[in-house]
């Protein structure tokens, strides 16, 4: 999902002094999603030392009903190198996700980008005056209007809202997986057993699920 390339507005909201972010909405799909990395737009004023890159955080939070940062879920990974200046606009910054990340269906998340202290360097998102988006999955939707907040922490609420951040979520459906239970267990043999099987999610066809059985051992007194 993706509104990248939509018109992007003038003026930047920069991080050094002020928390700021996107909310977004997940699609339907009832197995959640494999979370890869978020992409946003920035200005970069120029290479950024390691003590500068070490200052900028990206993280990924829980929204809660009125669309703003509810509780931190992962930490994003700053890209190898920023892209400074312009180049930005044509190639946006990546953000990666850590490998364990998932997003449930139908919910809401906040993406935010920070620093914990100031830098001596303009490093700032950019937006956009759309409300559109270039690329969307079923379900899926970028909030209208982004938030900010003076500081250098994202925790205590306080959050106004800003312009919409230009940004592209990237991931994959999660596989729905099945799980079996057996009725009574264990069973003697010859005797009736039910076997459920329940899925994480509904599916557009028939499943067969193999069963196999095995003698359990017994202890034979002497």
């Amino acid at each position: 999902m993706s509104n990248l390339g939509e018109s992007t507005r003038a003026g930047s909201s920069g991080i050094q002094s002020f928390v700021t972010g996107q909310t977004f909405t997940t699609g339907s799909w009832t197995s959640g999603y494999i979370l890869q990395s978020i992409e946003v737009q920035m200005d970069v004023g120029n290479i950024l030392t390691a003590a500068q890159r070490a200052k900028i955080r990206a993280e990924l939070w829980s929204a809660g009903s009125d669309g703003r940062p509810s509780s931190k879920l992962y930490d994003l990974t700053l890209p190898t190198k920023f892209k400074p200046g312009e180049d930005s606009d044509s190639q946006p910054q990546v953000f990666a996700a850590p490998s364990n990340a998932r997003l449930n269906s139908n919910t809401d998340y906040s993406v935010l980008w920070y620093t914990t202290d100031a830098i001596s360097l303009l490093v700032s998102v950019k937006g956009t005056n759309s409300h559109g988006h270039d690329t969307a999955g079923s379900g899926w939707s970028i909030a209208d209007d982004g938030f900010y907040k003076g500081g250098n922490s994202p925790a205590g609420g306080g959050y106004i809202t800003g312009f919409r951040v230009k940004i592209r979520v990237n991931g994959m459906q999660s596989p729905h997986t099945v799980s079996l239970s057996a009725s009574p267990n264990p069973v003697q043999e010859g005797s009736p057993v039910t076997v459920t099987a329940t899925l994480s999610g509904a599916l557009s066809e028939d499943v067969r699920i193999p069963l196999n059985t095995a003698m359990m051992p017994q202890n034979w007194e002497t």
